[in-house]
């Protein structure tokens, strides 16, 4: 195997309780050749309460002194990185042990990015696990839905040669960095092996602004549009739809679903929550 250097950047508000879970997350893998960044997106400077125990050698640390944004914090350790390859983690999200060393086994360079199946964990405790249909990730899926989910592993000069993550967009942040991959490098990989809990808890919210969602689908619509079949744009019409009231009415239904949509748009008819 490649023991080339892998980052892992870890944005936070510096305020979460589970970010030394996140960090320990890191440091458990089987691949060890790991750096960690973590870019503190306010003007929080003690994060030591929320890291007690972990030796700061283990992580370098990076503070905006004021709310700058999520992509901005990325694209902060992005320039930072020391890594030959680069990957994401959200600071409520954390990784299975072997995860770093699947990605960089299934990755290869002309890939865009690889990226892997996923657990959803809930307040409960209760998992669901996410599953792609296929393997192969080409622009006419991503056009469909973000099936590349929240975090991808590539060569750290990838992100930078399609302009990093864009610190303008409220919302479709990571979605809009993984299309312009796709855009450039032609395909990608998913596995099926999921290797990431993402913590659906209600504890908190996340480090993206909410309240400014709407605006990013709005944004991320328009700038693909052109890319979109007639079914695409049906989909993606639905998804501002849920962006908006989270929920749909017999008219949005008729309206915007299709063929390879209809059972999950019935279910969400019915009450079921937003997929966005």
């Amino acid at each position: 195997m490649n023991q080339g250097l892998v980052t892992v950047y870890i944005p936070t508000r510096g305020d979460s309780p589970l970010l030394r879970r996140a960090v320990e997350s890191v440091m458990a893998q089987t691949y060890q050749n790991i750096e960690i960044i973590i870019v503190v997106d306010s003007d929080i400077y003690n994060i030591d309460k929320y890291l007690a125990g972990i030796g700061k050698s283990s992580y370098r640390c990076f503070f905006h002194g004021r709310i700058k944004g999520a992509n901005a914090a990325r694209n902060l350790a992005v320039e930072s990185s020391a890594g030959q390859y680069i990957t994401g983690l959200d600071d409520d999200d954390y990784f299975l042990p072997d995860r770093v060393e699947n990605l960089l086994e299934n990755y290869s360079p002309e890939l865009a990015f690889v990226c892997s199946d996923e657990i959803l964990e809930f307040d409960n405790k209760e998992r669901k696990f996410t599953k792609y249909r296929k393997e192969k990730i080409q622009l006419e899926d991503m056009l469909l839905e973000n099936c590349a989910t929240n975090q991808v592993f590539t060569e750290t000069y990838k992100f930078k040669e399609v302009g990093l993550f864009d610190p303008n967009l409220p919302a479709c942040q990571d979605y809009d960095m993984w299309m312009k991959l796709i855009l450039k490098y032609k395909v990608a990989i998913r596995t099926a092996n999921p290797s990431m809990v993402v913590d659906k808890s209600l504890m908190r919210p996340r480090i993206s602004n909410q309240s400014k969602k709407l605006d990013g689908f709005k944004v991320f619509f328009e700038r693909y549009k052109p890319y979109m079949n007639r079914r695409q744009i049906k989909r993606q019409r639905m998804r501002l739809v849920l962006a908006e009231k989270e929920r749909i009415n017999i008219r949005d239904f008729v309206k915007y679903t299709t063929l390879q949509t209809f059972f999950g748009d019935f279910k969400r008819l019915f009450g079921r929550k937003s997929w966005i």
